[in-house]
């Protein structure tokens, strides 16, 4: 399959992405438009062409929908929003420079073995990067991942303040529960004792053990409340050092890129 043919028909077949169909020859071809796009590199992996998802494509693919205003879900359909805009970007250049211009299945490998010929000399491919934007490159995509990344840990921040706050407010209301039947619970005592006299020893103890019980729940469910906001307030502390060497990163690869000429 030539990129010239995915160009004129669309980019895949049937759907990529996590938990999709993934053909191979479609997340070739995927990688293939998101390397000539800037959003994925064969070199960063030894073991690459192959078609399998790997962490590299999803971020690629999620940073490309990012920079278009896409839905950021790592996903392509066929005629769908992202595979357009992926075949759009392909066809605004007057040449691919993807992998490889061929997209090849296994088992067609081997007659395609058959029918090449040897060439005498190793050619270097004519669409092979020059050492300097192949950096650029990298580091560009670099940083819209971590671009990304930080962009959910705001997020992810976000929702644990809100919880902070629901779980503060659900400690408050636990301990002056508790307080409240504490109290109750040793007034009913003491009047219980006190009415009955000296047969009370007797007569009282079901009224003690029951109040006893009922502060004895007051006080787990008040435990319990504040184990909860405290575990909170330690993932938001966590989340927030995240961010904060995700900024560290973006800071150092944008001064990176600026040193580099990009």
């Amino acid at each position: 399959m030539f990129i010239t043919d995915i160009i004129g028909r669309g980019l895949i077949s049937r759907s990529v992405g996590n938990n999709l169909e993934n053909e191979e020859r479609d997340v070739l071809a995927v990688k293939d438009g998101l390397s000539h796009a800037g959003f994925f590199s064969f070199d960063d992996n030894p073991a690459e062409p192959h078609g399998i998802i790997t962490r590299e494509m999803d971020d690629g693919i999620k940073s490309f929908q990012k920079s278009k205003g896409l839905k950021i879900d790592g996903r392509l359909f066929p005629k769908g929003e992202t595979e357009g805009a992926l075949v759009q970007e392909m066809r605004g250049s007057t040449g691919f420079k993807g992998r490889n211009t061929e997209v090849i299945l296994p088992e067609s490998q081997e007659v395609l073995k058959q029918e090449k010929k040897p060439n005498p000399e190793p050619k270097r491919r004519h669409h092979e990067p020059h050492e300097k934007f192949r950096i650029c490159k990298k580091l560009r995509i670099r940083l819209a991942n971590e671009q990304l990344s930080l962009e959910s840990l705001h997020k992810k921040l976000t929702g644990l303040l809100q919880e902070e706050q629901t779980a503060l407010d659900r400690w408050k209301e636990a301990y002056e529960n508790y307080r409240k039947v504490s109290y109750e619970a040793t007034f009913n005592t003491t009047i219980g004792l006190v009415g009955k006299g000296a047969s009370s020893l007797f007569t009282g103890l079901p009224t003690m053990l029951y109040e006893q019980n009922k502060v004895e729940d007051a006080k787990k469910k008040r435990d319990l409340a504040k184990e909860h906001y405290e575990g909170m307030k330690l993932s938001i502390q966590y989340t927030q050092q995240s961010m904060r060497d995700k900024v560290k990163k973006i800071d150092k690869l944008e001064q990176e890129i600026r040193e580099s000429g990009c």
